[in-house]
């Protein structure tokens, strides 16, 4: 895999991607799972499982051993009473260490993701020892390994450069491409809004303001494959969005939601460099159940998503054309929408989308807004509805018919 990723970075317009969610670097001798995930963790193979990392394969361990604990909701998965900043820190500097080594000069543009602060959820707005840190590691390793500024990327969010004045440059400047962990918007088909709506609306018009700018955004969290389209505010101007899905195939909980079962995934994103328009993706994914049979993690070409969604780029303009393909229940691109959504899940672990599912799926491509959104579901829904309805009026009265006959 790691040869096949290095060779396409030699074509002339193909740059190494990233899960853009590999956060999980476990520093643990137990596995990472949750005994209600998975009750049986005899047969978890020496590969893991949906649900279950098992660390001396899709982790990298090192000589630090963990006791087997109860696994939360952090980096490390131990629940924060069994950390602390000092180990936090620690798996941030292996993580660094790690890349460092893999891509050599290849500049890499890092992204905090909700578990690397300590306590975990917890990032505060204000400076602070871990930003202070991260950046000096980022300039021990910038002369002789992968991180960069070369781009004009500042180690701040977007809505710090707008509060701070700075912003964004949109006469003559070069395209801007954002990178984050937490996507805005809905996650479905789970119907879960990540942020706090105090913090999520001034984020969607921050970007919305600068729709003309970004050629393309990138997220993780969800555990799952992804697309949206954002709108300018004129209506003139769209951004895509992309979510990747995670290198771990830990399934995350919240109230009442268990994420649905996946494999892992990593991807390539393949642009132009000149303008940053974003050409193809492809997605590659490891098979847990082929890799525990055989003994062997072996990574495959999962699809490329311009022949999987019969589009030519993946600019805003092709992903709205997908779109419209996906919103035709039980089409082939919907079908396909919902099978890379969870990696290619094993037949047994495929989780079922219904009519209501498919409402949910296709007001999350475009819809930031709450109102908008539930708006959405009730028309798709309802649409939905009716036409099972007058389906069944329909063969009510030919049978009727018949019967009469």
């Amino acid at each position: 895999m790691r040869e096949g990723i290095r060779d396409e970075r030699r074509r002339k317009d193909v740059t190494f991607g990233t899960s853009l969610t590999f956060t999980t670097i476990l520093r643990t001798t137990g596995d990472n799972c949750r005994a209600t995930q998975t009750p049986n963790r005899r047969n978890q193979g020496s590969m893991g499982t949906s649900g279950v990392t098992r660390p001396g394969h899709l982790s990298i361990v090192p000589s630090r051993r963990w006791p087997n604990i109860e696994l939360t909701d952090t980096v490390l998965h131990t629940g924060n009473e069994n950390l602390n900043y000092t180990i936090n820190a620690d798996i941030l500097d292996n993580v660094t260490e790690i890349i460092d080594n893999v891509m050599g000069s290849v500049p890499v543009f890092a992204t905090f993701g909700n578990h690397d602060y300590y306590p975990n959820n917890q990032f505060p707005p204000t400076n602070n020892l871990l930003y202070n840190d991260t950046w000096d590691r980022s300039i021990l390793h910038k002369e002789d390994g992968p991180w960069s500024e070369d781009c004009g990327i500042k180690h701040k969010s977007v809505l710090y450069l707008e509060q701070s004045g700075v912003g964004l440059e949109r006469s003559g400047g070069p395209a801007v491409l954002v990178t984050a962990h937490i996507p805005p918007g809905p996650h479905t088909p789970s119907d879960t809004w990540w942020m706090h709506e105090q913090f999520h609306t001034p984020l969607v018009e921050t970007l919305r303001r600068y729709t003309d700018v970004i050629v393309a955004m990138h997220f993780g969290h969800d555990h799952a494959d992804g697309f949206k389209v954002l709108s300018g505010n004129s209506g003139n101007h769209k951004a895509p969005i992309f979510m990747a899905p995670s290198v771990t195939p830990w399934r995350y909980i919240i109230p009442n939601v268990i994420g649905p079962a996946h494999n892992p995934g990593i991807r390539l994103v393949k642009y132009e460099r000149t303008t940053g328009r974003h050409l193809d993706i492809q997605q590659y994914y490891l098979d847990l159940e082929n890799a525990n049979n055989n003994g062997s993690d072996i990574w495959g070409l999962e699809y490329t998503a311009t022949s999987a969604y019969g589009i030519d780029d993946l600019t805003a303009e092709s992903l709205e054309k997908a779109i419209e393909k996906i919103k035709k229940p039980g089409s082939e691109e919907f079908n396909r929408y919902v099978h890379f959504h969870d990696v290619s899940p094993p037949v047994l672990l495929k989780e079922e989308c219904d009519h209501i599912c498919h409402g949910v799926i296709v007001c999350g491509f475009t819809h930031f807004d709450v109102e908008g959104y539930e708006q959405c579901k009730t028309d798709m829904t309802s649409g939905a509805g009716k036409i099972n309805v007058s389906v069944m009026a329909f063969l009510l009265i030919y049978h009727l018919l018949r019967y009469l006959q």
